[in-house]
């Protein structure tokens, strides 16, 4: 009894270590599961596919889910650096900070934990912002083209010849393998191509990274899409439909969708005539749903903006629309607690878990997430990452120029608005959800 007993539990540990270490491994897509075993909250980011930032904060003990389809690098900020880490979809990683106060990522597979490691370390070991002094040497050294691109040669070389020495001394895979060497030689180019100034500089200065834009496995890599971006904005009068065609002729592949879609997002940022003419183009032609959704979306919300400026409309994150008005009748017998933000806003961000505590804890007031987002791709996508998407939360239809803006006399963000339930009373300026001003105010009202 006690042998068949004991063989059922080695049974037990035996594939839960099994599956413990396919997860760390990772798969071609799936859910990431990060858990921070640290004593403090820590905060992550990477810059998604269509080059939106994607903040993550896991407070202390908690655990977060991230879903991605290819390998990433995912950045730990602290101060002026930041620390990547090599990411793959499926990994389950347990995160801890070391006595230096750097987080450590690992799991139950060696392979994966050298491969989580060699980024790091790389960092500590290559920081050239480490210090104030520092950071006024690498101000002065960007004021000379000549010397700027040197150091940076030197950097590559040096983080290459650390790269190759680990990868002969720990195992690692081959894809990780492959993917760090373009991340060295992409950040390497987009950090002498960021520097340049938009206007004066040479064409030959820019025209000899064409070459490097040919990669389209490394459009998981921000810095590859970084120099694709810095190169239609650069090379090409962006702002003619001349550069959509020239673009289209001397590119191939998916790099040549992104580079398209980027200069779409100009005409449409810029309100040019070129994005409603290249519209049916770029969505017929484009092969990458991602990229061909971003700017359907784009063309649907200008339309929306451009009808409703005037009528108060919301859109909810399944594409419906709502009047503000339907939408307080809709809150019941409670007051209305409205937090406008928007993707990118960093104080907005800040405040919002200050919001959720509130309405998580308050039995008499209805809290309302209001974006005031142009992109409404990055408002879906931070209104996920700050588990807004199932609390009652919208994009402004109009933004800032909305009616629902000028009612309130939005200028500036976070902006909060504090609605009594009998619909009667409104303070156009709140306090912020940690303001003790906010439940005597609350008190207050009938």
């Amino acid at each position: 009894m006690k042998r068949t007993k004991i063989f059922s539990i080695f049974i037990f540990i035996f594939f839960w270590a099994l599956n413990s270490l396919a997860n760390c491994a990772g798969q071609t897509t799936g859910i990431t599961q990060l858990r921070n075993q640290s004593g403090s909250e820590v905060s992550f980011y990477y810059i998604n596919e269509l080059r939106h930032l994607i903040s993550i904060i896991i407070p202390a003990g908690k655990n977060a889910e991230l879903v991605i389809e290819t390998p990433i690098v995912f950045y730990y900020s602290i101060g002026t650096s930041k620390l990547p880490f090599y990411i793959k979809p499926a990994d389950t990683l347990n995160i801890s900070i070391d006595k230096n106060g750097d987080p450590v990522l690992v799991c139950g597979d060696s392979i994966r934990n050298n491969e989580l490691k060699l980024m790091r370390d790389m960092k500590i070991r290559f920081n050239s912002t480490r210090t104030v002094a520092d950071i006024k040497k690498l101000g002065q050294l960007k004021q000379s083209r000549t010397l700027y691109e040197a150091h940076l040669m030197e950097e590559y070389r040096k983080k290459s010849q650390f790269f190759s020495t680990y990868v002969k001394t720990y195992s690692t895979g081959k894809e990780f393998q492959k993917y760090v060497k373009n991340y060295l030689y992409y950040q390497m180019i987009s950090e002498k191509i960021a520097v340049l100034p938009l206007k004066g500089e040479p064409i030959d200065s820019v025209v000899e990274y064409k070459k490097s834009l040919n990669c389209d496995e490394c459009l998981n890599i921000d810095s590859y899409t970084s120099l694709a971006q810095h190169y239609v904005f650069l090379t090409y009068n962006a702002f003619s439909e001349k550069a959509y065609e020239e673009i289209n002729e001397q590119f191939s592949g998916k790099t040549r969708e992104f580079m398209l879609m980027s200069l779409m997002q100009l005409y449409n940022k810029n309100s040019l005539p070129f994005f409603e003419t290249r519209y049916n183009k770029f969505v017929s032609e484009t092969q990458y749903g991602p990229y061909r959704n971003r700017i359907a979306e784009l063309k649907q919300v200008e339309m929306l903006n451009r009808d409703f400026t005037n009528s108060g409309l919301l859109l909810s994150l399944k594409g419906d629309t709502i009047r503000f008005e339907t939408l307080l009748n809709s809150l019941g017998d409670k007051h209305v607690y409205i937090d406008f933000w928007a993707s990118w806003c960093i104080p907005c961000i800040d405040a919002i878990p200050a919001s959720k505590l509130f309405e998580d804890t308050s039995k008499t007031v209805a809290v309302v997430y209001l974006s005031l987002d142009k992109d409404p791709s990055a408002w879906k996508e931070y209104t996920k990452t700050l588990g807004l998407d199932k609390r009652e939360s919208y994009l402004v239809l109009g933004n800032f120029k909305s009616t629902l803006a000028r009612k309130y006399k939005i200028s500036a963000i976070p902006h909060y608005v504090l609605i009594s339930k009998d619909r009667k009373t409104v303070i156009p300026s709140a306090p912020d959800a940690k303001d003790q001003k906010l439940l005597r105010l609350i008190n207050t009202l009938k």
